[in-house]
């Protein structure tokens, strides 16, 4: 079984491959409560087209590299669709110190034409604990995570808001928590309460607008706006003095 964990001081994170795709086992602190009691599959892109075809892709995991980038550690996930050729690196990183671990996701048009891909995700995940859970938003009350529960939070400076980066948080008893944001103030993050049958967890969408897609040509790449995701104990404004100058940087 092919295994990845990456760490820094206060989050430690484990990915697995399931069904073809990446697959967190393990978010929370080190040694401490994991909040994906199932394993949380990021979900990589659902459709697009290219030479006007529509394709449903059938994602295959194809090879994985791993090591040391300047004072970065990383590991890169790599897959490939089995029906169009469109090609997704998974690339996750960590720094030494307290902090997140970042996710980028890079497309690469490999099917020979011009293709137009479909709401690519930053990250695209379903977490739940072992207990019940609250949702909070930075300088915003926690409400409780119910089956039916929505959320959505939005950034956008063209619009006239303040450009904060979107973050959420998702709390369970003992004050442990996971949060989840964009390194970027363009975007949205939703949640959604499901029932699992064993507890409820929150369906996650971190990234561009719903009916974002783009055009990419033959040989080139698309960059999906990097999240991340961390673990915490205490209070989520307490979160933001604990990200790292990678995500500092686009505060």
């Amino acid at each position: 079984m092919y295994a990845w964990n990456l760490s820094t001081q206060d989050t430690a994170v484990a990915l697995e491959i399931k069904n073809g795709q990446p697959c967190i086992v393990f978010l929370g602190q080190p040694g401490k409560k994991n909040f994906a009691r199932r394993p949380a599959c990021v979900r990589l892109p659902r459709r697009y087209i290219a030479d006007q075809n529509k394709i449903i892709p059938k994602w295959e995991f194809i090879c994985a590299n791993e090591g040391e980038s300047g004072e970065a550690k990383y590991a890169e996930l790599c897959f490939r669709d089995a029906v169009g050729g469109l090609e997704a690196r998974s690339r996750w990183e960590t720094y030494d110190g307290p902090g997140a671990v970042t996710h980028q996701l890079r497309l690469d048009n490999k099917t020979g034409y011009s293709a137009i891909i479909y709401q690519p995700e930053s990250l695209d995940i379903t977490l739940g604990a072992d207990e019940p859970m609250e949702v909070t938003f930075v300088r915003a009350c926690p409400e409780p995570l119910c089956d039916r529960y929505t959320a959505d939070l939005w950034a956008n400076p063209d619009g006239g808001d303040t450009g904060f980066i979107p973050l959420a948080a998702l709390r369970a008893a003992g004050m442990y928590g996971v949060y989840i944001g964009l390194a970027r103030n363009h975007g949205r993050i939703a949640i959604r309460g499901v029932e699992q049958g064993d507890g409820i967890a929150a369906k996650i969408k971190a990234g561009l607008y719903d009916d974002f897609c783009t055009a990419v040509n033959p040989g080139e790449s698309f960059e999906v706006p990097m999240a991340f995701i961390g673990a915490y104990t205490g209070d989520i404004d307490g979160v933001l003095s604990r990200l790292d100058n990678r995500i500092q940087y686009n505060l």
